[in-house]
């Protein structure tokens, strides 16, 4: 399910773990020079937000039709991915007659939407993407949650969308893909390629190689 759905968002778009702290590193020692990874816990068992997240306003977001299934960054059961794409709507915690849901950790923000009928239980993905990427440059990126972030001539499509509000780029993946092959997980520093997004027909620079400094999941 979560490579149809995140296949999907690329379609429309064409360590010590302490759950009552805030974003605290997965279990684990990271080398120097080794990609921090870091569990969200944004929401309590109570369904209000914690650990100083607060609900911000909805920003005219359509309203969900459904949370199917684990958000691709869950590392905790009962984390949802919601419907549809335009919501963005990738990483929600249930709560009383709403979820609550989360673009990205820098800002604490969360989107309120009303509940779309019972949720399932879901488990999380056997191979989880973060939801958020700090790079070795200070580049941030967030999953594209169904935003146009722009494409290239050499139909490579962003599997996420880094530094929102500025020039367009992205971490790059061949389309058709897996997007979860976006980060090279195979050393201590996590590995990703970048390059330029925009009108699809646009020769854009190579995409080039950067470390992922850290990476965000989110848990309960």
């Amino acid at each position: 399910m979560l490579r149809r759905r995140a296949l999907g968002w690329l379609r429309a778009s064409v360590g010590v773990t302490l759950v009552g702290v805030l974003a605290l590193p997965i279990p684990g020692h990271a080398a120097p020079g080794a990609t921090v990874t870091i569990t969200v816990a944004a929401v309590g068992a109570n369904g209000e937000p914690v650990n100083g997240y607060q609900v911000v306003n909805r920003q005219g977001s359509p309203n969900l039709s459904g949370c199917p299934g684990p958000s691709p960054a869950a590392v905790a059961s009962n984390v949802y991915a919601c419907e549809p794409a335009q919501a963005a709507a990738q990483v929600c915690w249930p709560a009383p007659a709403f979820v609550l849901c989360l673009a990205d950790p820098w800002t604490k923000g969360l989107r309120r939407f009303a509940k779309p009928g019972a949720l399932p239980a879901v488990d999380p993905p056997a191979t989880p993407m973060p939801f958020a990427l700090q790079l070795d440059d200070g580049t941030r990126c967030i999953l594209p949650d169904g935003i146009d972030w722009g494409a290239r001539a050499d139909d490579m499509v962003p599997a996420y969308g880094c530094n929102p509000g500025k020039t367009s780029m992205g971490v790059l993946i061949a389309a058709g893909d897996d997007p979860v092959s976006a980060i090279d997980r195979s050393g201590p520093a996590w590995v990703v390629r970048v390059g330029e997004l925009g009108p699809r027909d646009t020769p854009f620079e190579s995409p080039r190689r950067h470390a992922v400094t850290t990476a965000w999941f989110a848990g309960n």
